[in-house]
Parts: structure tokens; C-alpha cells; sequence
């Protein structure tokens, strides 16, 4: 017997502590809503928060595809490659690129970048290059996160 048909039938039906439909979902407060929700999706992030941790996973792919570099396996290294590219796309595409947001198209143009000198590595295997696209993006990262804390 699950803990909740343990209460459910332990307490009754009636009771607005009971768990389930017989009460206790009813009389649940919107804080309490509210905290469940925030459990079941997680953290709602700021514009910032959500750059950060998207260069999170940029940086993680990156060290991927030095690896993959490293261990001469392109089953590694390929994929790596392919989802950073799409990391900067999705960066790309969350900036806000209204008129006169100077920030917005100097991050543009250094994410269209990144994008591109990302193509070549995949037949050059420079581990150099990656390394430089690390600290570029680590770079990024802390500022974003310093930006995101201010918020």
C-alpha cells in the first residue's frame, strides 16, 4: 500500500488533510501550489540565468570535443561539435536584438563567429583552437553570471 492510499484511508475522505481528490489538493494554498509546481519544473531562470547555464553546457561540449580530439575518435568529437554549434544558435537566438541594443549585436557577431571558426576544427583537429573558443566562452560566462546576480 502506497503512503498516500495509507493516509487517504487512515484519515478519511472528508478530511482536508487528506491526500488525493478526497480534500486535501482542494484546500492547498497558492504558495503551496506554487512550491509544487516550482519542484515538478525546476527554477525559473532570468534572461541571464539562462545564459549562463546554456554556456554551461557549451563549455561542457567544447571539453567534449577536445576529447574527442585528444582520443582521435570522431564519434566523439563530431556530435560535440555539432551540438555547440546548436548552443550558440539557441544563444543567438534569445538575444534581444531591438534597435539601438549595442550588447545585443556585439553578441551576435561574436557568436556568429564562434559558430564559424567551429567548422574547420572537425577536419584541422586543433586542440589550440578549442582551447581559445574555452576561454572566450568561460569569459562570457562569468560576465553573464555577474550580470545574472545583479538582477
Amino acid at each position: 500500500m502506497s503512503p498516500a492510499t495509507f493516509l487517504k484511508s487512515a484519515r478519511g475522505r472528508d478530511d482536508p488533510l487528506a491526500m488525493g481528490t478526497g480534500g486535501g489538493d482542494r484546500h492547498m494554498s497558492s504558495a503551496a501550489t506554487s512550491a509544487r509546481q516550482s519542484e515538478q519544473t525546476g527554477p525559473v531562470l532570468t534572461p541571464g540565468g539562462l545564459a549562463v547555464q546554456t554556456l554551461d553546457t557549451l563549455l561542457l561540449r567544447l571539453e567534449r570535443a577536445r576529447y574527442g580530439i585528444e582520443a582521435a575518435s570522431d564519434d566523439i568529437l563530431l556530435p560535440a561539435l555539432e551540438q555547440a554549434q546548436s548552443l550558440l544558435g539557441d544563444l543567438l537566438v534569445m538575444l534581444d536584438r531591438g534597435s539601438n541594443n549595442d550588447i545585443g549585436s556585439r553578441l551576435a557577431t561574436m557568436y556568429a563567429f564562434l559558430m564559424t571558426e567551429l567548422l574547420p576544427i572537425a577536419s584541422t583537429r586543433d586542440v589550440s583552437r578549442i582551447e581559445r573558443h574555452m576561454r572566450a566562452v568561460r569569459e562570457l560566462r562569468g560576465a553573464f553570471a555577474h550580470v545574472s546576480r545583479v538582477e
